[in-house]
């Protein structure tokens, strides 16, 4: 687990890996960023981010999920199988802008893929996330 503009490792951030049911098992990554899910039976589970430290959070593999506000099961599958370590499911955490993008006097949340140069609007309703927001991206 890294900052996407700088690569420094993120202590403290939580990863769950849930089942296509919603069954999670998390742990919180250590001062290296590592982070290691123990005990998952075989199947498919979905990694998501979840912290306060400032980043937004993520669906493995990179896609954004802002306050939580975000289907798990809209994440690539990580498949697990017996005996077996699953490795390389990092993510690169960027930090959010904020400000007043559409006009309505209210904050908003702007975010670009450091990687891929995707640029996402969350239009904030004051201080919660509106029920019919799902992000607006633009091609960067």
């Amino acid at each position: 687990m890294t900052d996407a503009g700088t690569g420094a490792p993120l202590a403290g951030v939580n990863v769950t890996a849930s089942n296509a049911s919603g069954s999670g098992w998390g742990v919180s990554t250590n001062a290296s960023g590592v982070y290691t899910v123990t005990g998952l039976a075989v199947g498919t589970y979905y990694v998501r981010t979840s912290n306060s430290l400032g980043y937004i959070d993520e669906l493995y593999n990179n896609l954004p999920c802002p306050g939580g506000s975000c289907t798990v099961t809209s994440g690539t599958g990580v498949s697990v199988t017996a005996g077996a370590t699953t490795s390389g499911i990092n993510f690169g955490l960027a930090g959010m802008g904020a400000g007043d993008f559409n006009g309505d006097l209210k904050g908003d949340v702007l975010w670009r893929h450091a990687t891929r140069g995707e640029v996402w609007l969350w239009p904030m309703d004051g201080t919660a996330w509106p029920t019919s927001c799902g992000g607006t991206r633009r091609a960067g």
